[in-house]
């Protein structure tokens, strides 16, 4: 039963890379909390699955080192804005997001509750050279119906400020269950 609390779990490179390649799937998505804390541990599981594509979910506050600039095929970076009510120190790391966008290899993931959010969205990312062909922008949801009653505004933003929209299907599938 799910308490809120996921079990921590140690694997070898090898085991883990054991139990990736039991599924046919050549694209592998590392995400976490923050996958980006194990850093100097992904090396060698990386060199195991040399076939396999890797994304990796980052929220955009330590920035990866070079050999994982190289091997990683697309991150995917949520930052927090700084008016998420977060502390903007540690959650907001321009440096670290210019020199992501600079890799082309980043796609920014945000989430936003209102058209103020989505502008504040696009100065960040012209801060910190983010194009906006690599903005996704989110609705605020933690429930299905919250998510049914954003989804069409956000899609209208996304249009009319020429970002990309995206859904969060783990809400609009399993509504605010949580553990899956």
């Amino acid at each position: 039963s799910w308490n809120g609390t996921a079990p921590v779990v140690r694997l070898t490179p090898e085991k883990a890379a054991e139990m990736v390649l039991h599924y046919p799937c050549r694209r592998l998505v590392l995400t976490g909390g923050e996958p980006l804390i194990q850093q100097k541990a992904l090396p060698a599981l990386l060199r195991l699955l040399p076939e396999h594509a890797v994304e990796m979910e980052t929220n955009g506050t330590i920035m990866p080192d070079t050999a994982l600039l190289k091997r990683v095929t697309q991150f995917n970076v949520s930052p927090k804005l700084p008016h998420s009510g977060n502390n903007a120190v540690k959650t907001w790391k321009p440096d670290i997001l210019r020199r992501l966008a600079g890799t082309e290899k980043a796609w920014f993931k945000f989430v936003v509750a209102c058209e103020d959010d989505v502008r504040a969205v696009l100065r960040q990312a012209s801060e910190t050279g983010i194009p906006p062909e690599r903005i996704l922008i989110m609705p605020l949801a933690s429930t299905r119906d919250e998510l049914d009653a954003m989804r069409v505004q956000a899609v209208e933003w996304s249009l009319r400020y020429g970002l990309r929209f995206s859904d969060r299907l783990h809400i609009a599938i399993w509504d605010s269950k949580k553990g899956v």
